[in-house]
């Protein structure tokens, strides 16, 4: 099973969230962070800038 899931985070543009290429049915589940949870492509910024 695989996913196209895009976001928007504290007023950045979209972006995919999940890495498309996982299988996510294959996936085991963990608390650990998980590496198929793409990073952000536009860093936080800082809050004076907001």
């Amino acid at each position: 099973m695989r996913a196209e899931v895009f976001a928007s985070l504290n007023g950045r543009g979209y972006q995919r969230l999940v890495d498309p290429t996982v299988d996510l049915a294959q996936v085991s589940q963990t608390l650990m962070p998980m590496d198929w949870i793409l990073p952000l492509q536009v860093p936080l910024s800082n809050p004076s800038d907001l």
